[in-house]
């Protein structure tokens, strides 16, 4: 499922899209944005001049992108379009939520060359999260970091959504907790992102 943005909001998601591209994906030869949607990530990628492309599963999204000269391929979180070990950049937003993460996980790993780049965002347990009925479960910046452990990574970078946006990092993984006791959701989505260690290094 996925919403099309538009206004202030989706001003705001290009943004911190652009500053995400631009501080940790700036040096990848691709990156593949799962989950890819309308495309926002694509676009700013491509005004970057940072070679991107988009997998998504619904083909009416897929079709969208192709008009908007986006490269897009078809497939999903699960099974991915790419050779093992072929890929240095992949980015999800929103995503895995959805889905069950060490499953997924173990698709993104068996695609991602070592030292590969590997971003994760999406929401934390805020208070609305169960109201969309296909979230699987929420994740906190704890989670992701164990997640990316778990499977060989070093977590180079963490913060929440809002921060990066305003420039600044905030890894209390608690965070979240004070910002649900504010009236009217301001959101508390964060962003994990971890680098695929040497086969070799890897106990």
């Amino acid at each position: 499922m996925y919403n099309e943005y538009s206004g202030f909001f989706k001003n705001q998601r290009d943004k911190y899209f652009k500053n995400i591209l631009s501080n940790h994906f700036q040096n990848t030869s691709l990156v593949v944005d799962i989950g890819c949607g309308q495309g926002d990530f694509l676009t700013q990628a491509k005004e970057l001049g940072i070679n991107a492309e988009g997998v998504d599963d619904k083909d009416f999204w897929i079709n969208h992108c192709t008009k908007n000269n986006l490269n897009v391929k078809k497939g999903s979180i699960f099974e991915l379009p790419y050779e093992k070990n072929s890929l240095d950049g992949i980015f999800l937003q929103s995503v895995l939520e959805h889905v069950d993460p060490v499953k997924a996980m173990t698709e993104i790993s068996r695609v991602v060359k070592s030292d590969g780049i590997v971003a994760i965002s999406c929401p934390t347990p805020e208070k609305h999260f169960w109201d969309d009925p296909t979230h699987v479960r929420p994740h906190t910046i704890k989670s992701l970091s164990t997640l990316f452990e778990m499977f060989g990574y070093d977590v180079i970078h963490k913060n929440y959504v809002f921060a990066e946006l305003i420039g600044i990092t905030v890894t209390w993984n608690g965070l979240f907790k004070w910002l649900n006791l504010i009236p009217g959701s301001i959101g508390s989505n964060v962003i994990v992102i971890g680098k695929k260690k040497e086969i070799s290094s890897i106990s």
